[in-house]
């Protein structure tokens, strides 16, 4: 996690600026007492959502299917035609 806000806002940050939410699932490593103090110390607001559930399914497909877009499309702009990655063969 603190890499993670570290990549986001610096890494001279020790909390996030503002509340940032962090989402999961309700897996043991994330509902974890430790891990959601340490959540809050960081300033985040962890949210979590049922385990196979076709919400949270369904975000996460459309988050995928953003992201092999747009990082497809960085590097078909960028000349990166080199090898096809898994990301550009499901494209």
């Amino acid at each position: 996690m603190d890499r993670t806000l570290w990549a986001r806002f610096g890494e001279a940050t020790l909390t996030a600026p503002h509340a940032v939410q962090w989402l999961s699932d309700d897996g043991p490593q994330y509902t974890a007492t430790a891990t959601v103090l340490y959540a809050h110390a960081l300033g985040l607001v962890p949210i979590t959502t049922p385990a196979y559930s076709p919400q949270s399914n369904g975000l996460a497909e459309a988050f995928v299917h953003t992201f092999k877009r747009d990082y497809v499309g960085r590097r078909r702009a960028a000349g990166c035609r080199d090898r096809l990655g898994p990301a550009q063969r499901l494209v």
